[in-house]
């Protein structure tokens, strides 16, 4: 598992080969062997088999491009012509993710297994003469295309060229002189200037992807009993491969080469100082950021526009963020911003085998996105359980103390983990001191009563005999029928004195009226 790295400089630029290819003997898995001819000005990277060129190597998802085109020059006495790729050795296959395209006027397609003569599909183009075609890409007007369903050792293509519509009669035809066919990665749509000339500039497409799989062992199961030569490291994930063998990778919840010793680079618990923390109006929590070095991991990134609004990529859309809570570890989003090619379609949002989320499935005519419309995406922190995640301290997420792991469930189906802040504490769970003590006694109908706050709880004591409870001054008092008792005594004693008084006054009235009598008699 030993890294290896040479850097070619080659026609379409630097290729990095990153083990588990390689060129050197030593630095390379069995099967992954890639070769580099010197013999031209500039050094050029082929296959094991020397013949089939490289343009791109993804050495952490065992994947490579090649260049994969057909030009043909239509003879008026041929009206069939054959095209295949067969995979130069055990291991080596034709991803499912590629899609065949064909360029040119009046025939019929149809694509094979190699070997095996198993149909993969077909399609037909037609043309009227010089007139433009009209409508989408490839839709059979000039240029056709056909998706592969499975990934496949090899391909053979037969083209039926037709005059007139009818086949069988191939004739010398000066606006549409050929053909053009190519094995792509990528979206294509074809000027009209290439379906008239049959040919276009393979350099600006996207090459064929082909899948290495090792292959000392068929499946996972079987790779992973025999730890000799297991060839994916720790934290990441291994994949059957359909034509034989298996794969590594890092996804779904990290990114790295799984090919090398703690190659996958996973969770980031941490983050640099002074990260934004909103955008507008929105708080953007880790292990959500809008800078470098701010997000746990890729899945966490947003970004902020320059109008303040809060942007996530799903697939190749972007979404607005409506909304974001650690507490229920959702993410609601609406309205895609600026994909002009999902025009009326529903992004179909579904949780994979593996645990990750994968954003596929465009449904035409579903939603008019020029309404509002909201999806909320249920998110985990990695694809772990809440067992084995406390034992990888480093990237263990849950930072906080008065914090704990939560298992994260859709339907039926383990998405991985995810942190909350314990009972009677409150905040973020995924950094340093996150979770804060709750007052229960600041809050409304939690105690009505003598409240005294504790660290993650509190108590609460009845109000005494003869006291209620107030929730404007939010402590007892006293009651009032004890209020009511109290100033009932208070004006009985208050009439009863001043009855007394009065009485008194009136005597010492009327005995000096007596006495002022008397002295004038």
């Amino acid at each position: 598992m030993n890294p290896s790295l040479i850097v070619l400089p080659v026609v379409r630029g630097d290729i990095d080969v990153t083990y588990p290819f390689g060129i050197a003997p030593g630095c390379f898995r069995q099967g992954f062997e890639l070769t580099c001819r010197n013999t031209t000005k500039t050094p050029r990277l082929y296959l094991g088999d020397g013949t089939t060129e490289v343009a791109l190597v993804i050495g952490s998802l065992s994947l490579v491009s090649v260049p994969m085109y057909f030009n043909i020059t239509v003879r008026p006495d041929i009206d069939i012509y054959n095209m295949s790729w067969v995979s130069p050795a055990d291991g080596i296959s034709v991803s499912d993710n590629n899609i065949f395209y064909i360029i040119g006027c009046n025939f019929d397609a149809t694509l094979f297994e190699y070997g095996t003569g198993d149909l993969v599909g077909s399609c037909m183009s037609r043309c009227d003469g010089e007139k433009l075609p009209l409508g989408g890409p490839c839709n059979g007007m000039g240029c056709c295309s056909i998706q592969f369903s499975r990934s496949l050792r090899g391909f053979q293509s037969m083209l039926l060229v037709r005059s007139d519509g009818i086949p069988g009669t191939a004739q010398s035809d000066p606006v549409h002189p050929g053909f053009m066919a190519f094995m792509s990665n990528g979206y294509y749509e074809p000027n009209t200037s290439e379906i008239f000339s049959g040919w276009t500039n393979a350099s600006s497409v996207e090459g064929m992807v082909v899948q290495f799989a090792s292959i000392e062992q068929p499946t996972c199961e079987r790779a992973q009993a025999s730890n000799t030569s297991y060839a994916c490291s720790s934290s990441s994930n291994c994949r059957d491969v359909s034509t034989g063998g298996y794969s590594c990778d890092c996804s779904p919840y990290g990114s790295g080469n799984a090919y090398i010793l703690d190659g996958c680079i996973g969770y980031n618990p941490t983050h640099k100082e002074q990260c934004s923390t909103s955008c507008g109006g929105m708080e953007i929590p880790f292990p959500f950021g809008v800078e470098e070095g701010c997000f746990a991991d890729e899945r966490f990134r947003l970004y902020c526009t320059k109008d303040n609004l809060t942007v996530c990529e799903l697939g190749a859309a972007q979404y607005r963020v409506t909304a974001l809570s650690l507490e229920n570890g959702t993410l609601t989003v609406s309205n895609m911003m600026n994909d002009t090619n999902y025009g009326k379609e529903e992004i179909i949002i579904q949780t994979t085998n593996d645990g990750g989320t994968s954003f596929s499935v465009p449904v035409e005519d579903t939603f008019d996105l020029s309404m509002e419309y909201a999806i909320i995406i249920r998110w985990a922190v990695a694809n772990l359980t809440c067992e084995v995640a406390p034992q990888k301290n480093s990237t263990y997420a849950c930072r906080s103390s008065h914090s704990y792991c939560l298992n994260v469930t859709h339907r039926e189906q383990f998405m991985g983990y995810r942190c909350k802040c314990s009972s009677g504490y409150e905040g973020n769970p995924y950094i340093k001191d996150g979770c804060t003590d709750i007052n229960e006694c600041l809050l409304p109908n939690y105690c009505n009563g003598t409240c005294q706050n504790l660290p993650g709880n509190y108590t609460c004591t009845s109000c005494p005999r003869r006291k209620e409870f107030d929730p404007i001054k939010r402590k007892c008092v006293t009651s009032a029928k004890q209020r009511n008792l109290l100033l009932g005594i208070a004006t009985g004693i208050g009439c009863g004195l001043g009855s007394i008084l009065i009485a008194l006054g009136a005597m010492i009235l009327a005995n000096k009226w007596k006495k002022g009598i008397q002295k004038r008699i």
